[in-house]
């Protein structure tokens, strides 16, 4: 997914050897409970993924993140980001 790439880009850009795959789970199990009926938009899943990489103890990361976050989104379009995102906490 483009939010575990970006993690992945963050953890690489701040010398983490952790796999992204444990974080972007809390990241879509935390967007599935706040979002059950609704569709997050593209600055509320990137406050989740902050929110979880500081909580994981990843602050450094947490910033990285959010400049690969933003790179992204105007590299792919901030409607195709959304797109994607959106397809990741639909209930079902």
């Amino acid at each position: 997914s483009k939010i575990e790439n970006a993690i992945e880009k963050a953890f690489s850009a701040t010398g983490v050897k952790d796999d992204p795959s444990k974080v972007c789970e809390e990241v879509y199990k935390d967007l599935k409970e706040k979002y059950k009926d609704t569709t997050p938009t593209v600055e509320e899943i990137q406050d989740v993924v902050e929110a979880v990489l500081i909580e994981e103890n990843y602050a450094d990361t947490a910033k990285a993140y959010i400049q690969c976050f933003l790179e992204g989104v105007w590299k792919e379009g901030y409607i195709l980001m959304a797109d994607q995102c959106s397809l990741l906490v639909r209930p079902g």
